[in-house]
């Protein structure tokens, strides 16, 4: 190191030679050229490049061994080594530009002591990455820009103006208040140091609860008391607190008693807060919009840009809300302001017409002004454009034209246009593509888009398109397969990935939800990620989902994220945190947590929205509590202090609790009110109605209320098929007791008289379950039975009325039609099998349970059993199919599988399968077997073997369950009874004390 003795070479460099040493080898090649370029320059008297004139003056810096031997000088033998960091190395690592590593060498020195010059470097680059980071700060960033900025502003520097207003702002980015005021107190007369310190206040409002808003109004309120040049910004400042705190009267009496009678001159931004204050609350802003003019100030293109985005992303948020009624108002509002805006001659940008665009295809009956926009962007004639589309604009319209409508030919149209304009589709366009594909099961179709987007356009997988693929991929293996590739490229390195995976797994099986939870919650350890209040959302969500009780039995990864609580890093919880927090104790039945959580978000200043007070009546819908479900529509929601106006989705719990209940009344009463209202039912409640004819017996009403319907969700495309089902099965039961009406005359007129009676009707009644309907007609061992005689005149008719299928073919177009617009399910491969047989067609539904097992035979369930038997079981030429599949059926059979099974046997005298194969099968499960399946074993036993004990015993069992049958059973129960008299189990008195 004798070359470094020259007596001109400064200490930066000999301390930055010595700091080589720590470094990594590709580092300390580089610091190695700079420090001999620098003192190559400095032999030859030459200044070092890249070190400014200001570093020249630290040459006569002390050494940190200097700094050291003064601060303890009763340690004549202390020294420092040479390789330990210095403020020297901290001035050259500066020179270099190296503020990173500078700052690294401070954070490991002992002293705070810096130079001015220095410490403005310090506090430049720190600042400059604060800003550029800003939004992407975990806990651990945080904790250590705090513990650097207290290092900065514990040297004895005045800092000027500009430097204060950095550190003031720096400590609002880090949450650090305390630190921000105190630098702010010793400059209370500067303005720009007030006004920064008012906006960091503001910055950080979103993640506070209302105690806490509070008592930073109350600190905003003391420091503009105690400014004495106080300007317009910082009363503007307060203006905002009031309008984020959703105090509407206090920003208006701010405004009318200080502001205006402070005398300074109004800025345009001031105005700014206000429209949007009153856009936020519901007010028309057209009253601020005259008093800008009153004021001397035109409003500009901004001020429009303010108000007309502010209701958009307003309409936005009442649509995910369902608020239809309100949406529609704000959007009429928003096409008034942009009338005004055309008045005013001003031109609406792209982006402000997209957000429009978005607005008016959320409402209804906006065809006329959906036009006009189209007109601005020369889409409806391309000779006449006023602004130019992007691809926002195409995405929104293809997004509208698949989600709304459907429609994938005019979708294809939009994405033509598009690139007719030179336009490129981007990720957003393929989104929606890929989502549409994936939702209608065009797998294909869906990979090929992803092809063309990664390769062709070289576009990445985001988040949104991340999430799109993983809700498909737990049911299609090339979809999973697929995206492990892209699991491998881009891992869940951020919080929004994070996010968006987790919140995919809310759809699916509690134990792939969980796997993938566990994958998260160990991507966010890897990568030193904080969870946030979207996280804890999500938790709540699954807990919910999944069942789970998330103040007990929690697993450890969803603890994790459950640990984010609100109050935490400053946080507070939202309307959404409430929302779930209530739901999920709902889905508990735990009413009384439910309804102290409603008080306690209300305490917090969070307005409840219509979902809150929708799962509140969900809640006393499911524990019987009718009448307290009404009061909270009838007198809470829309009464101070919460002003909610109930939409169709809070009625539809309790109208269909009435209608289930038989209450047609209230269930009408309700309805009416709702009507009167001015509330349009939605689709669910459009699926209650029609349910509630069904099941009582008016399947044809249920056809009216929602065939002429436009868009069917998945519920009410299965409400819809089971009543065609039903409606064939009424017409085929009108055409069968009009034959029995003849055959029940024929029979009084020649009968002896024992036993007939005109209650004895074979057939179930219309309180009786449909699947009884299919269980109606067997024949009986007992032929000298005047109830059989009748009984087997109804079997000859069911079997004339099966081969007739006049009375259904009206009803199986539209079932086809209906059923291929569905998207594949368990659940819809039940009602279909269920309405084939309904139909009388056994051959349509053995073909599709043909193409079940080939396509998805795991999905098979003991219902969809007892749907394809159902429909078998009235048509001998399937017998031998059902046996077939009976015999190979992988899960139990319950009640109804033997009754379907017994009923065919019995039509086709297979007396020895039902003795030896099916009774030996029976359940095993509490609910009892159908009398009528007792009735025919009973009888099939008797017929293989007459001596058997078996037969005795079969009716010992019966007997003990025959006294709580429904009525509905009381001809089997008598057939039973008359055949163990015959006999000799059962003596006359015996039997009549079965039969008072």
């Amino acid at each position: 190191m004798a070359h470094l003795k020259h007596p001109g070479l400064p200490h930066q460099v000999l301390h930055a030679w010595r700091a080589v040493i720590a470094r990594p080898p590709a580092q300390k090649r580089h610091l190695k050229r700079l420090c001999t370029h620098a003192q190559q320059e400095i032999m030859t008297s030459a200044p070092v490049r890249g070190v400014p004139p200001a570093a020249w003056a630290l040459h006569s810096a002390p050494s940190s061994h200097s700094l050291h031997k003064s601060r303890d000088k009763s340690n004549s033998s202390s020294t420092v080594s040479n390789d330990m960091p210095s403020l020297a190395a901290v001035h050259s690592q500066l020179a270099m530009g190296d503020a990173a590593g500078a700052w690294r060498t401070y954070d490991a020195l002992p002293v705070s002591t810096l130079p001015a010059t220095s410490a403005q470097q310090l506090l430049h680059a720190l600042y400059r990455d604060l800003q550029q980071q800003q939004g992407q700060l975990d806990a651990r960033t945080v904790s250590l820009v705090r513990r650097r900025l207290e290092r900065l502003t514990d040297n004895a520097i005045e800092w000027s103006v500009a430097d204060t207003v950095r550190l003031v702002d720096a400590f609002g980015r880090v949450r650090c208040m305390d630190g921000a005021e105190a630098i702010a107190s010793r400059h209370l007369h500067v303005p720009a140091v007030v006004n920064r310190l008012l906006g960091a206040y503001l910055r950080q409002w979103k993640q506070l609860d209302a105690s806490v808003q509070q008592q930073c109004l109350t600190r905003m309120l003391d420091v503009v008391e105690k400014t004495k040049n106080t300007d317009m910004t910082a009363l503007s400042h307060v203006l905002a607190a009031h309008i984020k705190m959703n105090d509407w009267h206090a920003a208006e009496t701010w405004f009318t008693n200080v502001i205006v009678p402070s005398g300074l001159p109004l800025k345009r931004t001031t105005y700014h807060l206000l429209l949007q204050g009153a856009i936020r609350h519901q007010q028309r802003p057209q009253q601020w919009i005259d008093h800008m003019i009153k004021a001397g100030m035109k409003p500009n293109r901004a001020t429009f840009k303010h108000i007309l985005t502010g209701l958009a992303h307003h309409a936005a948020n009442l649509a995910q809300m369902k608020q239809t009624h309100e949406l529609n108002n704000t959007v009429a509002s928003m096409h008034q302001c942009f009338l005004i805006m055309q008045h005013w001659q001003y031109t609406p940008t792209t982006p402000l017409l997209n957000d429009m665009l978005k607005a008016y295809l959320l409402a209804e009956n906006q065809e006329s002004h959906v036009d006009d926009l189209l007109g601005w962007f020369g889409l409806m004639d391309p000779f006449v454009q006023s602004c130019a589309p992007n691809v926002a604009t195409f995405n929104t319209l293809m997004h509208h034209a698949l989600r709304r409508h459907h429609d994938m030919h005019q979708a294809d149209q939009w994405l033509h246009t598009m690139r007719q304009n030179g336009l490129a589709p981007d990720n957003a366009t393929y989104g929606i593509l890929i989502d549409d594909h994936l939702r209608h099961h065009r797998v294909d179709d869906a990979l090929r888009a992803l092809d063309e987007m990664v390769h062709q356009h070289q576009l990445p997988v985001n988040d949104v398109l991340r999430n799109i693929l993983e809700k498909a991929a737990p049911h299609h293996p090339s979809v999973a397969a697929r995206l492990r590739e892209f699991d491998q490229i881009n891992p869940l390195s951020n919080m929004v990935a994070c996010n968006q995976y987790l919140s995919a797994s809310v759809v699916m099986e509690p134990a792939t939800a969980l796997a993938r939870v566990d994958k998260a919650v160990h991507q966010m350890i890897a990568h030193g990620l904080t969870p946030n209040l979207r996280t804890l959302n999500i938790a709540l969500d699954l807990c919910g989902k999944l069942g789970i009780d998330h103040e007990q039995h929690v697993p450890e990864s969803l603890q994790f994220l459950l640990a984010t609580h609100p109050t935490h890093r400053g946080q507070k919880a939202d309307a959404i945190t409430y929302a779930l927090r209530i739901r999920n104790a709902i889905y508990k039945q735990d009413l009384g947590t439910a309804e102290r959580t409603l008080r306690t978000m209300a305490s917090a200043g969070i307005k409840p929205n219509v979902y809150v007070f929708a799962h509140l009546v969900h809640g006393y819908v499911r524990q019987g509590l009718l009448e307290k479900a009404r009061e909270i529509i009838v007198r809470v929601m829309d009464a101070a202090p919460y002003y909610v106006k109930p939409t169709a989705h809070v009625f539809a719990p309790l109208v269909d609790a009435y209608a289930r209940a038989g209450d047609f009344d209230h269930a009408h009463s309700l309805f009416k009110r709702m009507i009167d209202a001015g509330i349009e039912p939605d689709l669910p409640m459009y699926t209650i109605l029609a349910r509630m004819f069904l099941h009582h017996g008016s399947p044809h009403e249920a056809i009216h209320v929602l065939k002429d319907l436009t868009v069917l969700d998945t519920s009410a495309q299965g409400v819809l098929l089971e009543a065609y089902g039903h409606a064939a099965m009424h017409q085929k039961h009108k055409a069968v007791f009009s034959d029995l009406s003849s055959s029940s005359a024929s029979f009084s007129n020649g009968s002896s008289g024992s036993g007939s009676s005109a209650t004895n009707s074979p057939w179930p009644s219309a309180s009786e379950k449909p699947t009884a309907y299919f269980l109606a007609a067997p024949s009986l061992a007992s032929a000298s039975s005047p109830c059989a005689s009748m009984l087997t005149a109804s079997t000859a008719h069911v079997a004339a009325m099966a081969k007739d299928d006049d009375h259904h073919q009206p009803y199986l177009e539209p079932v086809q039609q209906l059923h291929a617009a569905m998207p594949t399910s368990p659940i819809t491969d039940t009602i279909y099998l269920t309405t084939l047989g309904r139909l009388g067609r056994a051959d349509l539904a053995y073909n599709h349970w043909k193409e079940m097992q080939a396509e998805r035979p795991k999905d098979t369930t003991v219902r969809h059993y007892n749907a394809l038997l159902g429909a078998l079981c009235h048509d001998k030429r399937f017998y031998q199919a059902m046996k077939d599949v009976f015999d190979h059926m992988p899960c139990d059979p319950d009640r109804l599988t033997l009754g379907f099974m017994v009923h065919a046997a019995d039509a086709n005298a297979d007396n020895a399968y039902i003795a030896h194969t099916l009774w030996p099968k029976r359940p095993t499960d509490p609910a009892p077997l159908l009398a009528k399946t007792y009735h025919a074993t009973l009888k099939a036993i008797l017929a293989t073997d007459p001596n058997a004990n078996a037969a005795k015993d079969l009716y010992t069992e019966f007997a003990a369950i025959a006294p709580s049958l429904p009525s509905s059973a009381t001809v089997w129960n008598k057939e039973i009874h008359a055949i163990a008299r015959a006999n000799g189990w059962l003596a006359k008195k015996t039997l009549h004390s079965h039969h008072p």
